[in-house]
């Protein structure tokens, strides 16, 4: 089983173990089955730190991670990260706002 397939079931799992569920069956099948593709259209988070490197940015802000990181669990997302991106490492958030300059 892939890891992509074992996140998934996880999800799943987390989600059918809430007392009230956010999505019924029909959306849960959805959301795993985005989950299942999502890294062919989306770019792992170590070629996004390499190319920003590369770029000589001052900060890379991550976003639109799929699934969603929890804010407890930041520090894990982006371990290791300072191997290949050398400047500050922000995990997005919704309305997160960021001074530009």
């Amino acid at each position: 089983m892939s890891s992509l397939a074992g996140l998934t079931e996880l999800l799943l799992a987390m989600l059918k173990a809430v007392s009230i569920l956010p999505l019924g069956p029909a959306e849960m099948t959805k959301q795993a089955s985005l989950l299942e593709d999502a890294h062919t259209y989306h770019a792992p988070i170590e070629a996004m730190a390499e190319t920003a490197q590369q770029a000589g940015v001052k900060q890379l802000v991550v976003s639109h991670m799929m699934p969603p990181v929890p804010v407890e669990q930041e520090a894990q997302f982006v371990a290791g990260l300072d191997r290949v991106f050398e400047a500050k490492i922000t995990v997005g958030r919704d309305l997160m706002r960021i001074a530009l300059g």
